[in-house]
This record gives C-alpha cells, structure tokens and sequence, in this order.
C-alpha cells in the first residue's frame, strides 16, 4: 500500500469516528447567543427598560410623561435605545418614571413623571419607583425618598437598611440586622404587615418577621422571601395576589401555598410571580391581560407554572405585564401590550411569553 493510500484511509478512519461520535449525541451544534443580551430589566406601570451588556439602556412601551427617555412622548412597539455618557449600571422603573444608576451607584438620573433633583443623592446601592413617590437607599443603609416636584427626604428612624420596595402608596424596607421588616404609607388594606389597618407615617414592624432577605410590593400588596426559600404575603388579595388560597385580605403576614424554594418574588399592581432556584417560574393573582399564561383570563388564587420559561435570571412586573431575563441575556415579556409594553413591535395583548425585538 502506498504512502498516499495509507493517509487516504487514516482521513476515512478519523471522519468515520467523528460521524459516529456525533451520531451517539457527543457532539454539539453550536448555538448563538442573541445578538444583544440584556444585564438588567425594570417594568413600570406600562413601560420597560433593559441594561444591555454594554452599558447602554434600551426602553420600550407608553411615553406620554417622557418615562422612555428619548425626547419624546411617542409610545413605542421595539425598545429604543438612550445614549448616555456613562456607563449605565440598573435600571429601575415605577409607575410613569425610570431611573438609572450611573458609574456603579456614584449617581443617579431620573426622567418621567418623578424626575426631579437627585444631585443629593450618592454611593446609591437600589432604587425602587412607585406611582408616586420614589426611595434611594445608599451603600451606607441609608433611604431617602421624593415625589413630583420635590426634593429626596432622609426617612427618620431607619438605619442599616438591607432592601427597600415601594408600592402604589406605602413603602417596606428589610433591616441587615435580623431580616426584619419596615413598612409605612398607606394601609388600609393591611398593606403595611402590621396587623391593622392604619396608616402609618413612620415605619412600624411588620407582624412576625425575621429572616426576610427580599422584599417586593405592589399597589397594595407586600410579598417577602425568607431564609427557609419560601415566601409570605400580605395586604389586599382581591384578586388571589397573596397566594394563600382565598381572596380575604390579610393584615399580616401569610405563607404562598404550593410554593418552595424561592429564590425571589416579584410584584406587579395585582398579581405576583415567584422565580424559583431551579429557573422556573410561578404566577398568580389578577389575570385580565393573560398575565398567567394558562389560556384563561380567570384570576389565580394558587401558584400556577409559567410554561415554556427556563433558566430565569431575573423577573419584572408592571401594571398586567410581566418580563423575565433569561440566562442567554433574552427578555421574554407577556400580558398587557396595548402600548407595546411587551417589545415584540405589536400592541396585542400576550398571553404567552414573545421575545423583545431589540
């Protein structure tokens, strides 16, 4: 045998044992990731905003306060992208108002209905939004908040702060100490945790708590996860946001039924979600846009899966919709879209998640 056939059948050799590997699954299609991959992801009343991995922001849906940040009221269907001259670092959106930190935390820009001077704030670690007023809490555990035309305010009585959240009118923040919680604002529908029903202008503790290590509200609901990977809720539950079961309000703290190793939840104006450590995630509450992808507009009183979502890094709810960011740097966004609040470049209502069309 020559020299030449000798190498003939060595390439046939090798090519056959790469076929066959292939054949046996050890072998892999490449994949692509997508061509723009999203590092954070904010959802106000009827907008969204995304971090890109390059540091720009991208933001989508209702304009009519500016909440978009491109200099101009047009509602948009396909996130637009804002130019900035630092590098963006999270986002965060409430109502008709978003605000980005700048230069990890060395500042933050708001624009939107709450847009006002936050040259005061510094060293700014979280930023929550609501409807109507705004916090900041600082790296040192600091919270200061401000509404419409005016300026951040120092809350009193509050130090060492883990976690903030603000809802339609009350506020909660987690203390690093012990995982207990802080509630003030607004409670007429126990939305404050305290076991009544009264407002309270200074923050007050809430019933029981101890462990808490994230914290979400809605427009007049409260959901915690603990320690222990579960999670509890409390405030109103006219639509089963509470997950306990029942549409009763509760003034205190009550567990999410069906529902274990929580990694964080997350909560739009009456409805909430849950990302497990698994990836997954769970639903429930209102559902008059879809929001619970299960075919139906009938509202959850019990965690019901979200299909076709895995490898969830992170969930976002606004008024009816509902974002997630998965591994690869994908926003997938369903529900409410009327104003494109969804990013697919439609203003149908979605039912089941569609991906944001960068």
């Amino acid at each position: 045998m020559t020299t030449k056939h000798r190498r003939l059948r060595l390439v046939k050799w090798t090519v056959g044992l790469a076929v066959a590997a292939c054949l046996l699954g050890s072998c892999k299609k490449r994949q692509k990731g997508p061509a723009f991959q999203a590092d954070d992801i904010a959802v106000g009343g009827a907008h969204a905003c995304a971090v890109m991995k390059e540091g720009f922001l991208r933001c989508w849906g209702r304009n009519d306060l500016g909440q978009l940040g491109d200099g101009t009221r047009a509602n948009r269907l396909r996130p637009v992208r804002l130019e900035s001259p630092t590098r963006v670092t999270q986002v965060a959106a409430g109502g008709s108002t978003t605000c980005a930190t700048l230069e990890d935390g060395a500042a933050i820009t708001c624009w939107g209905e709450l847009a006002g001077d936050t040259a005061s704030l510094h060293d700014v670690a979280e930023i929550a939004i609501g409807p109507h007023q705004a916090c900041a809490r600082s790296k040192a555990g600091k919270v200061a908040c401000w509404g419409a035309g005016r300026a951040p305010v120092p809350v009193d009585d509050l130090d060492e702060v883990h976690s903030i959240a603000v809802g339609g009118e009350h506020v909660c923040a987690i203390l690093k100490e012990d995982g207990s919680v802080r509630c003030w604002g607004k409670n007429d529908l126990g939305q404050l945790g305290d076991g009544t029903t009264m407002d309270r202008p200074k923050p007050v503790a809430v019933s029981g708590v101890r462990g808490a290590i994230q914290i979400a509200t809605g427009a007049a609901h409260t959901c915690i996860t603990t320690l222990d990977r579960t999670a509890s809720c409390w405030g109103s539950n006219r639509y089963g946001q509470l997950g306990d079961g029942t549409r009763t309000d509760r003034p205190s703290p009550v567990p999410v039924d069906r529902l274990d190793a929580v990694r964080a939840v997350a909560l739009g104006d009456g409805h909430t979600c849950a990302r497990l450590y698994d990836g997954t995630l769970r639903c429930w509450g209102q559902n008059d846009s879809g929001q619970q992808n299960d075919g139906t507009h009938t509202d959850r009183e019990v965690p019901g899966m979200i299909s076709g979502l895995f490898d969830v890094q992170q969930l976002a709810l606004g008024n009816g919709t509902v974002c997630a960011r998965l591994a690869d740097g994908a926003v997938r966004c369903w529900g409410r879209n009327e104003y494109g609040q969804a990013g697919d470049g439609t203003h149908e209502e979605r039912p089941v998640p569609v991906t944001v069309r960068w």
